[in-house]
């Protein structure tokens, strides 16, 4: 039986939510899982997480080899706020930034861009 569970916020991936993997070990299903890049390995509690955008792809794949038992979350994910760089955060850059590098820095912080 293979468990994949919907986590969110992720625990090592970026975006709104990730799943986590867990299964009996077996080299065919490691093998699928590592494809899907990136595929992070928790020893702990011997669990994959992998990026909820994968989900379908993953579930085609594994269907062939086992029962799998999918858990998602309720309801809908909250939205992750943006607040932009604040003048103490430029501050205490190394070297002051220009202003269309702290534009750009504000660009990628946008939870629209971290996918």
């Amino acid at each position: 039986m293979i468990e994949i569970r919907e986590i969110s916020p992720p625990r090592k991936l970026s975006g709104l939510s990730s799943f986590l993997l867990k299964f009996p070990y077996n080299p065919q299903i490691v093998d699928i899982v590592k494809s899907f890049s990136p595929a992070v390995f928790d020893k702990k509690n011997l669990t994959w997480e992998i990026s909820s955008s994968y989900l379908s792809q993953l579930l085609d794949q594994l269907t062939y080899l086992d029962d799998i038992q999918l858990t998602l979350l309720p309801g809908e994910i909250k939205e992750i706020s943006f607040e932009p760089l604040t003048e103490n955060e430029i501050k205490s850059f190394r070297y002051s930034p220009y202003n269309h590098q702290v534009e750009a820095i504000n660009f990628g912080l946008r939870p629209e861009h971290s996918k």
